[in-house]
């Protein structure tokens, strides 16, 4: 079952992402989703948009010294910081990026909130996205 997720990014990242200079989206929380889901990318303020989407592809988890060594050139950061997002973390993880796609900048489906990290959307919300 594929799913549809929005995710919260920081601009910089959305458009590195949607770029393809940035292969690797990073969490400190493994996220819940599957490989070939759509992950929707809301560019946080001041931009306050959904700015696009691209498909998950695997999610790495190990030290974040581990992943830095696999996959540190194409995640968008400086090593610095990378580490110093990690800090305090025993595991890091990165979801790989698949087709980026940017979209026209849209707001937040349904009038809802920007989630905290990341959340589900519901068949309504993607069909809007999908034709906004």
């Amino acid at each position: 079952m594929v799913t549809s997720v929005l995710m919260s990014v920081k601009e910089r990242f959305a458009e590195a992402i949607l770029g393809q200079s940035k292969r690797y989206e990073l969490r400190r929380v493994r996220p819940r989703i599957a490989p070939g889901a759509t992950v929707w990318l809301y560019a946080t303020k001041p931009r306050g948009a959904v700015v696009g989407r691209f498909e998950a592809g695997e999610i790495l988890s190990s030290s974040p010294a581990e992943l830095w060594r696999a996959i540190g050139p194409h995640t968008g950061v400086t090593r610095k910081e990378f580490m110093a997002y990690f800090s305090g973390c025993d595991v890091a993880h990165a979801i790989e990026v698949k087709r980026p796609i940017r979209t026209d900048p849209q707001p937040l489906p349904d009038a809802g909130r920007a989630p905290q990290s990341y959340r589900f959307l519901t068949g309504g919300e993607v069909a809007g996205l999908a034709t906004g």
